[in-house]
């Protein structure tokens, strides 16, 4: 089981709480899982181009990426469309469960 499930079973069994991301929009909040699904799904598109992916100042690597998501592909190129389907289960699984809005990405 990889981080991420482990994570989506956490908050569904209440034993993590699951903070909201406010920002400015129509919405206003958005929760960590899903924030997190998105901003790393822009992270591996920048990757497989080659670019370098920062969060605060901190380069993100694809290994983190590959291992918290348990990703099968060598390369980020390889791993787009694995990720974009794990982007999709997540809004029409997960976030019914978890009970979160689901937002476009």
């Amino acid at each position: 089981m990889t981080p991420f499930e482990q994570d989506i079973q956490r908050v569904a069994a209440g034993t993590l709480p699951e903070p909201l991301i406010a920002f400015s929009s129509k919405d206003g909040e958005m929760p960590i899982l899903a924030f997190r699904l998105s901003f790393h799904q822009s992270c591996i598109n920048s990757l497989a181009k080659g670019w370098t992916c920062l969060y605060n100042g901190v380069a993100i690597t694809f290994a983190e990426i590959k291992e918290y998501y348990g990703l099968k592909g060598k390369r980020p190129r390889n791993c787009i469309a694995e990720f974009a389907q794990l982007v999709e289960t997540f809004k029409k699984k997960v976030a019914d469960q978890l009970k979160s809005r689901i937002f476009t990405f």
